[in-house]
């Protein structure tokens, strides 16, 4: 199968195999996704294989110089390139040291020594590219040794589908023998005729499949279409097939359709390449058998086990789903009860803090913060930015307030109005008699600019304070943004009442006149809302947090980062109350919850398919056994016979 090349030649050649080389390295590294140097899809490892294996070991130097350009470009560091050259070359070499030992031993190996070749010569070869690869990406600090066994895999996956599609398309196009089968399959109208229908007949399969979301039972049915594609186009026919069909999967993941479109996209791509493998390989053993006889018999049997094997992979899809729906709704149900426990442990500083006013004749700026650091509240609870104390002072009391706090060593306080407030909020301000006014703020350097603030002076943050006065709960405000906070991230206050010495008010009117002032913590929604949902127990979900009842426009508080990625079906959504305020939770499935339904997609499919292959390979050779006893038994009568009449 080897083509000789004119040594004058030689060097053309070799720069026009490393020119391709670094042409599909770098297509393969466009693909990347775990890191900038690993990719999931690499067809440079079949591309390798066939340059070694079919024009011979001495264009060894075409993949290392197309392999180290392609690298130096992307990592930018001569350690980290070389090293994945060395890796990327001993693969080729080995590969397809691998493949002639099988490929020329058919007395060992029978008709499968084709495919037994191609499969080991791309299992050893991406093993040993990706241990390489990996250490040097470790080594060299391009990545860390945590995600070496991820980037390992990620590697190897890549590699081994880039060797069982590409190679055997090079095999198939090089080969003399294909070329002649190719002449006479031109020749033939009918089959012309009859390719047309299949390729049309794949374009609507392969649509059905990789751009549907629903397309997971049909997966199957890409089998059947590579047997009609052996039988009426030969082995380079099937090749070609599968390189579409790896094509069409790969273009339906990165545009965020079909099947494998649940996890992140390296996870995505890897469980579409599992999946693929088996279409490689299932394609390999059709075209063994078809090389040694009639498909006519073998395609039954196919046909038939993958029908047991589609039946069997439905039926455990479908359980699967349900399954993977019950468990989705227990998770979905089980957030309300944490969210409220979560508040009310938010809450219980503050109700702290009160007590403390509660239990004391006079609590000192001084006596509050020594509370609060001895407290480590802010350790404890995630997203608070602070820590504050509101009292409400009357209008005609306010210069003397402000020169109680100069006594108290508050030189920098100032009473001052939350700005770029609305005209209806600053007309409600001015028209006041009261004001609720901050006057201890911890982190004090950090929140200095809400020192001496008019709380009165904003909607939200007022209301909230009368909801808290008037029910003598906790309370929690609408979105608001910090009057200091660069990122301007939604937030909200919450607030704990504090009401003059005595007996417990017990109506409305009670506690608005004992009302003293409000504690309160200041908390960024995001950094709340992820201490939940950023734990083991609620990671298959993502969220989507908004205010209910609120005439906003943007309503939305909070999200997780790849809420608004997700598909927009299968949306839960759930009502709750904490702190006096409703909210409405939506929530998708994460990554993390279907990726795992993803995965055993491509496993059972991939466990099916080749199941049905060896049980169709194994009739296949016992029938073939049996035809070569039969014909052995009719030569010996013969010769039997021929002795006897002479």
């Amino acid at each position: 199968m080897q083509f000789k090349i004119p040594n004058r030649t030689f060097l053309p050649n070799l720069i026009f195999f490393s020119f391709v080389y670094f042409l599909t390295a770098r297509l393969g590294l466009m693909l990347a996704t775990i890191n900038h140097s690993v990719s999931p899809v690499w067809p440079a490892t079949g591309l390798a294989f066939g340059i070694l294996f079919i024009f011979g070991f001495r264009f060894w130097p075409a993949i290392a110089i197309g392999a180290f350009s392609a690298n130096i470009l992307n990592t930018g560091t001569f350690t980290s390139a070389f090293l994945i050259t060395v890796g990327n070359t001993s693969q080729a070499l080995v590969g397809t040291f691998i493949l002639h030992y099988f490929i020329y031993r058919t007395d060992k190996f029978g008709s499968h020594n084709r495919t037994l070749g191609i499969v080991l010569a791309s299992l050893v070869g991406s093993c040993l590219s990706a241990t390489v690869g990996t250490t040097a990406l470790a080594i060299t600090g391009v990545t860390t040794w945590r995600l070496y066994r991820a980037i390992w895999f990620t590697w190897s996956a890549g590699d081994f589908l880039g060797g069982i599609t590409i190679l055997p398309l090079m095999l198939a196009f090089f080969s003399n023998e294909y070329s002649k089968q190719f002449d006479e399959f031109r020749k033939s109208r009918i089959k012309l005729t009859s390719i047309a229908a299949l390729i049309v007949s794949g374009i609507f399969l392969c649509w059905i499949v990789f751009f549907r979301p629903d397309g997971t039972p049909y997966l199957f049915l890409l089998f059947p279409l590579l047997l009609c594609c052996v039988g009426m186009a030969g082995e380079r026919g099937v090749t070609i097939a599968t390189i579409l069909i790896s094509i069409v999967g790969i273009v339906s993941v990165q545009l965020g359709f079909g099947v494998f479109i649940h996890g992140s996209t390296n996870v995505n791509l890897i469980n579409l390449q599992l999946f693929l493998g088996s279409v490689g390989i299932s394609s390999l053993i059709m075209s063994d058998l078809k090389r040694v006889s009639s498909l006519r018999q073998p395609a039954i049997i196919l046909l038939f086990s993958w029908l047991i094997a589609g039946i069997f992979f439905f039926t455990l899809y479908n359980r699967s789903i349900e399954e993977t729906n019950k468990h989705f709704q227990v998770v979905v149900d089980s957030v309300g009860p944490m969210l409220e426990a979560r508040m009310k442990f938010y809450f219980s500083p503050l109700q702290s803090e009160t007590a403390l006013f509660a239990a004391s004749q006079k609590v000192t700026h001084l006596e509050w913060k020594q509370y609060l650091n001895y407290s480590d509240y802010f350790n404890q609870l995630p997203g608070v930015e602070g820590f504050g104390v509101v009292f409400r002072v009357y209008k005609k009391d306010l210069q003397h307030f402000i020169k109680a706090r100069k006594v108290e060593g508050l030189n920098k306080f100032k009473y001052h109005l939350l700005p770029n407030i609305s005209k209806k909020d600053l007309q409600k301000t001015n028209d006041s008699l009261e004001s609720f006014v901050v006057t201890y703020i911890e982190p004090y350097e950090k929140n200095i600019l809400k020192a001496g603030l008019d709380m009165y002076s904003e909607s939200n943050r007022r209301i909230a304070a009368e909801i808290a006065r008037d029910t003598g709960l906790p309370t929690i405000t609408s979105k608001i943004f910090l009057l200091d906070d660069p990122k301007k991230r939604p937030a909200f206050l919450a607030y704990s009442p504090l009401y003059t010495k005595g007996p417990v008010p017990k109506t409305i009117n009670e506690r608005r006149a004992r009302i003293l002032g409000w504690v309160y913590a200041t908390v960024i929604y995001r950094d709340f809302f992820d201490s939940i949902f950023l734990h083991k127990n609620y990671k298959e979900l993502s969220y989507s947090v908004t205010e209910a009842n609120n005439e906003s426009s943007t309503p939305l508080v909070a999200s997780s980062t790849d809420y608004d990625k997700l598909p927009k079906s299968d949306i839960e959504s759930r009502s709750i109350n904490v702190g006096n305020h409703n909210f409405i939770l939506n929530f998708k499935r994460s990554a993390a919850f279907i990726s795992k339904q993803d995965n055993f997609s491509s496993w059972t499919g991939v466990t099916a398919s080749i199941l049905s292959l060896l049980i169709g390979t194994f009739i296949v050779s016992l029938q073939s056994v049996k035809k070569s006893a039969i014909d052995l038994a009719n030569r010996k009568t013969m010769d039997l016979k021929a002795s006897e009449e002479l």
